[in-house]
């Protein structure tokens, strides 16, 4: 009986940690939140500690900045290790719609100083033309 209770304690405790999203903005929602857009390759990837958690940390290309400001033209993203803990996937030398925020939680990142966060309940995505058309809509 104590370890049936054990074990579905731990259970919980891990579903609870799950990453969830209530449901995806649309552009126009996502551009009013996020602090910067932009369309970047992926360079590198490196694991990093983080205040007490371990994240990603992406070296990306931006290729066309739609809004935000960064002083070079490579920048880090940083995002959760996995989709568990609202990570994204980056894949190397793929191309992404990158939605960023300057702080996640109680981290702060670099407020335009070429660094971001993302994570999976933002838009953030593989290049699709028809995305950046209405981006470029919407900021029209």
């Amino acid at each position: 009986m104590k370890i049936t209770l054990i074990f579905f304690i731990v259970l919980l405790s891990n579903w609870s940690l799950a990453c969830s999203c209530d449901e995806t903005n649309s552009v126009k929602e996502e551009l009013a939140i996020s602090d910067a857009v932009f369309v970047g390759k992926i360079l590198s990837s490196t694991q990093v500690q983080i205040g007490n958690y371990l994240k990603n940390e992406f070296k990306i290309e931006i290729l066309n900045l739609k809004k935000g400001h960064f002083s070079k033209d490579t920048i880090s993203v940083y995002t959760g290790i996995s989709s568990r803990d609202c990570g994204v996937e980056f894949e190397i030398g793929e191309v992404y719609i990158i939605y960023g925020v300057n702080s996640f939680g109680d981290i702060e990142f670099g407020k335009g100083e070429n660094s971001i966060w993302t994570y999976s309940c933002l838009r953030t995505k593989r290049y699709n033309k028809s995305e950046i058309d209405e981006i470029t809509n919407e900021l029209k």
